[in-house]
């Protein structure tokens, strides 16, 4: 018995008894009052499924570019070319600024363009612009692969400025529905690509630039840039998709152009183009006329009876 009048014993049976009881109130949850919401809460709370809904509408909205898928929003006009569509999300944009690196002219990027040259003159009743291309085109060769030669427009500029500044006009326009251009690479810079991708989507154009496949090192405010190299198959050509909306790189797409217009076709075009209309000036591949000398990316001279700005035909 200890001086306080109780046993040891009865000591260690009382802190038992406390660690049970506190090991007790340890299991039992505790029951807690909810608080009342405050008017603020309860409002937001109210707002929440209208905020969650227009988010979604705001996410749906074709302006807005959400990385990681390809854009749906976009529209687009089918390539002829399946493998192509599904890497470009359903076919070329109808507006803004392309481009197409090539090594050297005559690779296939015309006949790469054929079926949406066709699409588009079967189904908009706009121009073609076709700026300072290297070559002439050949309507009879056009007139065979079924592209609508009266729908052609050529321009040449003077020089780089002129050739630029006629771009830029026939994009924004909405009179053309494609415009095909050759510009200087050593005066083109990413501002006349911004410049370029604005004007095309006012227009509602696809604006499309033939450039040195070194271009790829280059800035570019372009919205697709496809690389295109000759495949080790016949009548083939091997595409790299260097740039997409909401898609990584892909390398290595090959495809196969199609059979090449043979001088059967073009002899029985020219003779349809012939009883349609007064001459044109001869137009592109495959026939193609070569206008231009020196490297890629030099500037024609103007023939001496152009007139002052550019060449219309």
């Amino acid at each position: 018995m200890d001086s306080g009048g109780m046993s040891s014993r009865a000591i260690d049976s009382m802190k038992k008894r406390m660690r049970r009881e506190d090991a007790r109130r340890e299991e039992t949850p505790r029951k807690e009052t909810p608080r009342e919401e405050t008017p603020r809460e309860k409002q937001a709370g109210a707002a929440h499924p209208r905020a969650a809904a227009d988010l979604e509408g705001l996410l749906r909205h074709p302006a807005l570019w959400r990385a990681g898928r390809l854009d749906a929003g976009v529209e687009t006009v089918p390539s002829g070319y399946d493998l192509l569509d599904h890497h470009l999300g359903g076919g070329w944009p109808r507006a803004g600024l392309a481009e197409l690196l090539i090594p050297t002219a005559g690779v296939g990027e015309l006949r790469l363009l054929l079926p949406l040259l066709r699409t588009l003159c079967r189904e908009q009743a706009r121009w073609v612009a076709w700026v300072d291309p290297p070559f002439v085109p050949y309507a009879p060769a056009l007139e065979a692969a079924g592209v609508d030669v009266g729908r052609m427009l050529l321009i040449h500029g003077r020089d780089h400025g002129e050739a630029l500044w006629a771009l830029e006009r026939a994009s924004r326009s909405g009179n053309c529905s494609l415009a095909l251009a050759w510009l200087d690479e050593r005066h083109l810079g990413a501002a006349d690509t911004r410049r370029l991708q604005v004007a095309a989507h006012r227009g509602g154009t696809l604006t499309t630039l033939f450039r040195p496949d070194t271009a790829a090192a280059t800035a570019s405010m372009a919205a697709l840039r496809l690389r295109l190299r000759r495949a080790a198959a016949e009548s083939s050509l091997t595409v790299d998709v260097l740039k997409r909306r909401g898609g990584w790189p892909v390398e290595g797409l090959t495809m196969s152009l199609g059979a090449p217009v043979t001088p059967a076709d073009v002899q029985a075009g020219l003779e349809r183009w012939r009883r349609r209309q007064p001459p044109l000036q001869p137009a592109l591949e495959p026939g193609l006329h070569e206008r231009r000398h020196g490297s890629f990316g030099a500037r024609p001279e103007p023939s001496p009876d152009a007139p002052p700005v550019w060449r219309v035909h």
